[in-house]
């Protein structure tokens, strides 16, 4: 079985990405990775990740900055959602399509419907409450988030509380999987700590 795994980022500086891709590919399955190459070095670095799969992983990246202006922004995501919706299109051997987010879940279910292919939707960050979406477009944007989890084979999330995020929806099947650290070994010995927080420290990130 092939999975098209899309994510538009990098796939290699994302924790969540890799460990999700490389399950795949521990379990036997052939994996392609739809990414967003913003820097020049994806590849690369990806290649050498998965170096253990390279007979089972295929790597596919658009290549294009994310801009820094409003009118630059809005056409980067264009492009990289036409190329996004073409790589797809023209695979015929994908038989499931992982998406995640919003950024790449649009997109997906459109094909998924034209392709009759089955997609998972991973929900990373809900995405009306974690990005600045404007609020002339922050209803359309929910709506059209809600039915791509209406109509996604399975729906996952990062924490049992996103279900409250989502509660307007009604996901076929749902599963939480935790962003837990990827360690080899955790100690027995008892331990104390304070507040941790290992990610991008802004507002949008829900944090407070």
């Amino acid at each position: 079985m092939v999975i098209a795994y899309t994510r538009s980022s990098g796939i290699f500086d994302d924790s969540r990405a890799t460990k999700e891709i490389t399950a795949f590919l521990e379990h036997g399955f052939k994996v392609a990775v739809y990414g967003w190459d913003r820097d020049g070095n994806s590849r690369e670095k990806c290649s050498r990740l998965f170096e253990n799969y390279n007979k089972s992983i295929s790597l596919d990246f658009y290549d294009g900055d994310i801009g820094s202006g409003v009118i630059d922004k809005i056409k980067a995501r264009y492009l990289w959602n036409k190329w996004l919706k073409r790589e797809l299109q023209k695979n015929s051997g994908i038989d499931v399509i992982h998406a995640c987010d919003y950024d790449t879940g649009a997109i997906v279910r459109k094909v998924a419907r034209i392709r009759k292919t089955p997609y998972v939707y991973d929900i990373f960050d809900y995405y009306v409450d974690a990005h600045p979406v404007p609020e002339i477009i922050k209803g359309y944007v929910e709506k059209e988030e809600t039915r791509v989890i209406n109509d996604s084979a399975s729906t996952i999330i990062c924490t049992e509380e996103r279900k409250e995020q989502i509660s307007a929806s009604k996901p076929k099947n749902i599963v939480v999987i935790h962003n837990s650290p990827d360690v080899p070994v955790v100690s027995d010995q008892p331990q104390i700590y304070d507040y941790a927080y290992c990610g991008s420290l802004f507002g949008g990130r829900l944090i407070e």
